[in-house]
């Protein structure tokens, strides 16, 4: 406000400067014009002497010069210029209105621009903030889960624990060399039947259940043995306890429990040739006696007791017996 009326003043003392000095010069055009009429004849002197004269004295309707300057028509340039001042002063009024103006508007972007930003600092912390306690919250489960699994995995290994433990465990092993009988009446007198005696026994503190056995003697090239020959089915009780009175015999036959479904003499045996039976002797070739048992433990788990044993013979009596240094070696694949 100060500002505005300091300028109003300033323009007001700049428009009556002005009026005055157009006033000095209305007053000092009679004298300048005075000496140049003082250089003419002096008739002429005399004469303008008696103008002057009578002009000495004042009329009544005669008006000071200055005042001219504010009159109609004559003082019209006067006030064209202290109009064109007042337009100008009005107008720079206007300017510094508005200039004011826009510059509080640019204060207030300043200033929600400032809000805008300090509010966007505010959701980042906040979405940071939000995202660390998520990812910690996340890692906490991933820990408790990862805790919880390992738990389990030791509650079931210790489960697993208590039934190896508990459960019914089948071994078999072999002892007896390979059994040459008689021919069989059914068959040539070339053949003879040829049987292995495997035992089983129980080393499980529990039964075992639904035994099944099966069983085949065939010849192999060498000691390494052949293929894991399942064979057919043998006769085996369907549940095996306690064998501390002894080993369960599984002997290992031709067609077994088929054979004897089917009303035949020849399930005590295989038949082979001769010719066979002397390239044995010979360690030509080999008896592999090979098969698998399968059975429950009493809490319902399957279990497999696979077995392949080849006859390493180092001779023969000639009177059906093999030499005391022959041995069966143990070729069987890992029980479950």
């Amino acid at each position: 406000m100060r500002k505005r009326l300091t300028l109003a003043v300033f323009v007001v003392v700049v428009a009556v400067s002005a009026v005055e000095l157009m006033a000095a010069q209305k007053k000092t055009a009679p004298k300048e014009n005075a000496r140049e009429s003082s250089q003419l004849p002096t008739t002429i002197n005399q004469t303008n002497n008696c103008i002057s004269t009578q002009q000495k004295e004042p009329s009544a309707d005669s008006v000071e010069g200055w005042h001219k300057l504010i009159t109609w028509p004559e003082g019209i340039t006067a006030w064209a210029l202290i109009l064109t001042l007042g337009a100008i002063t009005w107008q720079a009024c206007l300017m510094r209105i508005h200039a004011s103006h826009l510059d509080k508007l640019a204060s207030a972007v300043d200033y929600s621009s400032k809000v805008m930003d300090r509010q966007a600092g505010d959701a980042r912390d906040f979405a940071t903030q939000t995202f660390a306690i998520l990812k910690e919250q996340a890692d906490t489960a991933l820990i408790s889960a990862k805790a919880a699994t390992e738990s389990a995995k030791a509650a079931l290994q210790q489960i697993q624990l208590m039934k190896d433990k508990e459960r019914a465990r089948l071994i078999v092993h072999i002892s007896d060399g390979p059994e040459i009988g008689p021919p069989e009446a059914i068959l040539q007198s070339s053949h003879r039947m040829v049987s292995a005696h495997i035992f089983i026994t129980n080393e499980g503190p529990t039964k075992a259940v639904n035994v099944e056995a099966s069983g085949a003697l065939i010849l192999v090239r060498d000691l390494e043995g052949g293929p894991q020959e399942v064979g057919f089915r043998q006769e085996i009780p369907r549940i095996i306890g306690n064998t501390d009175a002894g080993p369960i015999l599984l002997e290992v036959a031709s067609f077994g429990l088929d054979a004897k479904e089917m009303g035949t003499t020849t399930s005590r045996g295989t038949a082979f040739s001769r010719e066979a039976i002397q390239n044995v002797h010979e360690r030509t070739w080999h008896f592999q006696a090979s098969g698998s048992i399968v059975y429950q433990d009493v809490f319902g788990d399957d279990h497999e007791t696979p077995f392949r044993f080849v006859w390493n013979p180092t001779g023969y009596s000639g009177i059906g017996n093999w030499m005391e240094s022959s041995f069966w070696i143990d070729r069987s694949p890992s029980s479950t």
